[in-house]
């Protein structure tokens, strides 16, 4: 599996945990947890704890282009 494979199933700001991502990409949550770690340190996605919600919930950054 490629390291974008997880992260472009992400839609920019809606919220993922890693269970959730693991079940759109038919990975293991190991695997799709290590991915999203390496890429909250990259600032590729940002974390943070919810209520209610077991683990971090993550959201894709959204990129803002601009062409001229």
């Amino acid at each position: 599996m490629s390291d974008n494979h997880i992260i472009c199933a992400m839609r920019p700001g809606q919220e993922y945990t890693s269970g959730l991502l693991a079940k759109l990409c038919n990975a293991k949550r190991s695997a799709v947890t290590r991915e999203l770690y390496e890429a909250y340190r990259g600032g590729v996605v940002n974390r943070y704890k919810k209520k209610g919600v077991r683990g971090f919930v993550y959201v894709s950054k959204q990129l803002n282009l601009e062409f001229e």
